[in-house]
């Protein structure tokens, strides 16, 4: 059975996108009202708009973990990775944190023996989850590195 180990964050895209749909009504109104467009609220507005389009497309973009006994699926928007957990590295905490949740690096070798990594914020309603996927990565290869804590820079 598979159990997730990132945290499902796609509900924060419809925030961002009913905050550009509002931002781009009053950007709009403004011009209708025929208010000068230099203004500092039409800017700001546009910069509103600017920011939550970004932020959407970097949530809406975002990578999923789930693993088994023998597998660490990486799932993204409709295509499944698989990949042996034998061919995980290194898991390692790195200094970068969203909502007060560390977020974590897990590194790999894909089929061509290249290196390739996966950022995830850990599950936290289902932490143990994300404890049994480290033991078992350990488990499967020995030669495996987890840091608990972050390199300093």
């Amino acid at each position: 059975m598979r159990k997730r180990i990132s945290t499902h964050i796609m509900w924060v895209k419809y925030i961002y996108a009913t905050i550009a749909t509002a931002s781009l009504y009053l950007f709009f109104r403004n011009i209708v009202k025929e208010q000068d467009v230099n203004s500092i609220i039409t800017q700001t507005y546009l910069g509103i708009s600017f920011i939550t389009t970004i932020s959407y497309h970097y949530f809406n973009n975002r990578k999923h973990l789930e693993y088994d006994g023998d597998f660490l699926y990486i799932i993204h928007k409709k295509e499944t990775k698989r990949i042996p957990l034998n061919k995980v590295h290194k898991v390692r905490v790195t200094n970068i944190t969203f909502n007060r949740n560390p977020t974590w690096k897990v590194d790999y070798y894909d089929f061509e023996g290249k290196k390739l990594n996966v950022r995830i914020i850990p599950n936290k309603k289902n932490k143990n989850h994300f404890e049994e996927f480290k033991i078992k990565v350990m488990e499967v290869n020995p030669d495996a590195v987890i840091e608990e804590t972050p390199k300093s820079f």
